[in-house]
């Protein structure tokens, strides 16, 4: 890792031609670099491997729902992951986000890569039949509903309930959060939408309900907490499993 911060620090970092730059993995899987922010998550989720222990839990991997894409880098390590190890790809995954500049730029990221099976829809997790303010960054891993600078996005709600229902029926394996200020709405507003999850990896933000306080009522709800830890950020990754759905 010092090697790559050394590198944000130097001139080397501010003159690279960032635009049409690819990250080429293992199993010929192609990664974006589109700009300078998307180095950190790349480096996140390829290089920390952030992501690795939690799927090592999980088992089997059919259905997936990934819920704050980004770019997809997520869905690109899991599809590394999972072919590196002699497994095959999901058979159904959803992907999506609340930047529609996002949502497109997945997009195409994903049918370089001939990963057909995989649609991303643009969306926002609020409050049910609500709204919410989502502000758009440059550094596309700042863009939150936090506040502060960025461009301000008034979205409507996306209907999880409805939307899992069409587009991946059946018992899901995994659903992946990281909706950067939205986690709390699926604990308050979309535990329905959730019970047909086998397993739920949440990053947690601290901003407004403590971890302590959450887990408890993510517990309450019927949701055992396998694993959690502490990124570099100082979010937290957690691992929940569905007790009234026996992991498989």
């Amino acid at each position: 890792m010092n090697i790559f911060r050394r590198w944000q620090r130097s001139w080397a970092w501010r003159c690279f031609p960032w635009t049409g730059a690819r990250l080429k993995l293992g199993t010929g899987l192609l990664v974006p670099l589109r700009a300078k922010g998307d180095l950190r998550i790349i480096t996140e989720i390829f290089i920390e491997r952030d992501y690795a222990p939690q799927l090592e839990a999980v088992g089997e991997l059919r259905t997936v729902v990934d819920l704050g894409c980004n770019t997809g880098a997520f869905t690109l390590f899991l599809h590394d992951w999972l072919r590196r190890a002699g497994r095959p790809d999901p058979a159904a995954m959803l992907l999506v986000d609340a930047d529609p500049a996002l949502v497109e730029a997945t997009r195409a990221t994903l049918a370089e890569n001939r990963l057909d099976r995989c649609r991303v829809e643009s969306g926002v997790i609020g409050p049910r039949g609500g709204t919410v303010d989502f502000f758009v960054r440059r550094d596309t891993a700042a863009s939150s509903m936090f506040g502060g600078r960025g461009r301000r996005l008034r979205l409507a709600s996306l209907d999880l309930e409805a939307r899992l229902a069409a587009a991946v029926p059946g018992v899901i394996d995994l659903v992946k959060a990281d909706v950067e200020g939205g986690e709390e709405f699926l604990l308050t507003d979309w535990l329905p939408a959730l019970s047909r999850a086998r397993w739920l990896l949440v990053e947690w933000h601290h901003f407004k309900t403590p971890w302590a306080t959450a887990r408890a009522q993510w517990e309450a709800a019927g949701w055992q907490v396998r694993s959690e830890r502490t990124t570099d950020m100082g979010y937290l990754h957690a691992l929940l499993a569905n007790t009234r759905l026996a992991p498989r």
